[in-house]
Order: C-alpha cells, then sequence, then structure tokens
C-alpha cells in the first residue's frame, strides 16, 4: 500500500512541475508540452498535480475540453480509489 501512495505522491509532482515548466515555456514563448501529454498524466493518476498547476498558475484555464477531460479522468480515478477503499473494508470486515 506504502508503494501505491508513493506512486501517486510521485506522478502528481511530476505533473504538477511539468505543468508549471508548460507554463514558463508559454510565457517564454518557447516549444511547449502537448494537452495530450497532459491527458497521459492525468490518465496516469497525476489528474490532481496537473489541476493544482492549471489553477495555482492560470495555465489552460480556457481549454474548457482539456479541462473537461482531466477532471472527469480525476474524479472517475478518484471514484475507483474510493470504491476499492469501500469494499476493501467490508471483506475485512466479514471475514
Amino acid at each position: 500500500m506504502k508503494i501505491f501512495w508513493g506512486y501517486l505522491l510521485l506522478i502528481n509532482s511530476v505533473s504538477f512541475l511539468l505543468t508549471a515548466a508548460d507554463k514558463w515555456l508559454a510565457i517564454k514563448q518557447k516549444r511547449r508540452l502537448p494537452e495530450r501529454s497532459m491527458r497521459q498524466l492525468a490518465g496516469l493518476g497525476g489528474g490532481a498535480g496537473v489541476l493544482a498547476a492549471f489553477y495555482l498558475f492560470r495555465h489552460k484555464t480556457k481549454h474548457k475540453k482539456l479541462l473537461f477531460t482531466v477532471w472527469s479522468i480525476t474524479v472517475a480515478e478518484t471514484a475507483v480509489i474510493l470504491l476499492f477503499f469501500i469494499t476493501k473494508e467490508k471483506i475485512t470486515a466479514f471475514f
């Protein structure tokens, strides 16, 4: 279980830093990360990190389709994690 939480911490930290770097690159008018990469990071469990950077740095907040996608992935992943823990509790209590 520690590996799972460590993974989530790592992927969200990386997602946050990459999204923040993309904002910095946008300000400097340099080559940027594709939006696809941000969706992929969210799909790997880093949605909270991506969203935190979006709102903290006011980055890509007008891209409604991207925001909707990242939010949807993050909510779905959170629901699966909560369902896992609720189910695990019931199974553990049964035995």
